[in-house]
């Protein structure tokens, strides 16, 4: 979940689905580690959110 979280906070844009499975391995699950991270990320000013429309997290 580490690897995910830098991930996401060190790009400057939002980060595809795709980008996320090459950093964890396909055979994870992206939407279990972002569940895990939003729940960690729950009492600090952070917030993941999906853009839909790019399919991006």
């Amino acid at each position: 979940m580490m690897r995910v979280e830098a991930v996401i906070f060190a790009s400057a844009e939002p980060v595809s689905r795709e980008i996320l499975a090459r950093v964890i391995g396909e055979d994870r699950s992206i939407d279990l580690l972002i569940d895990d991270l939003r729940e960690e990320l729950r009492d600090r000013p952070y917030e993941l959110v999906r853009l839909p429309e790019a399919g991006i997290t």
